[in-house]
């Protein structure tokens, strides 16, 4: 019979508790956070492999298609909160496919420019709805006014807001 994943965890962390002598809300904060954010990827990663998508390419033509005249892939790098090296496959990947375009910059001719393609906008446009769908499945437990609650307290955690 299989077990309640919840409640398992639940006396894991009171027996924590209990040899620790601490107080584990936090860390099962943590857990559950971790939990989730693994669903979520799971789910969005599915999302995007049915568009031909690899891991980060969605994130990637998200933010070229927010910025017309393109993005130096230092920029790009920090606006997506990956390291270039990390981004450097993503970029060869999505220039094979057609997606993505590098050009010399014109200001500094020793760096390169990403820009979405047209092809790329177009496979973008396809798969955002069900990207955006997705994302709202996942938060579909929650009545519309506990994910604004959860979205406040996630904006005072991060303190950036991004608002």
């Amino acid at each position: 019979m299989d077990s309640d994943p919840s409640k398992d965890l639940r006396q894991r962390l009171e027996q924590w508790s209990e040899t620790a002598h601490e107080d584990i809300d936090a860390m099962e904060f943590f857990i559950l956070l971790a939990r989730f954010t693994q669903r979520a990827h799971q789910s969005l990663t599915h999302v995007h492999q049915r568009h031909g998508l690899g891991e980060g390419d969605f994130d990637v033509m998200a933010t070229l298609a927010r910025q017309n005249q393109g993005m130096s892939p230092t920029t790009l790098s920090r606006e997506l909160l990956v390291s270039k090296s990390g981004l450097t496959g993503r970029l060869k990947r999505l220039e094979q496919k057609g997606y993505v375009s590098r050009s010399l910059h014109q200001l500094d001719g020793r760096g390169f420019i990403i820009r979405l393609t047209a092809e790329g906008a177009r496979v973008l446009h396809e798969a955002f709805p069900h990207h955006v769908r997705t994302e709202h499945e996942l938060l579909s437990p929650l009545s519309s006014e506990q994910q604004q609650r959860l979205l406040d307290l996630f904006r005072a955690l991060t303190s950036d807001g991004l608002s």
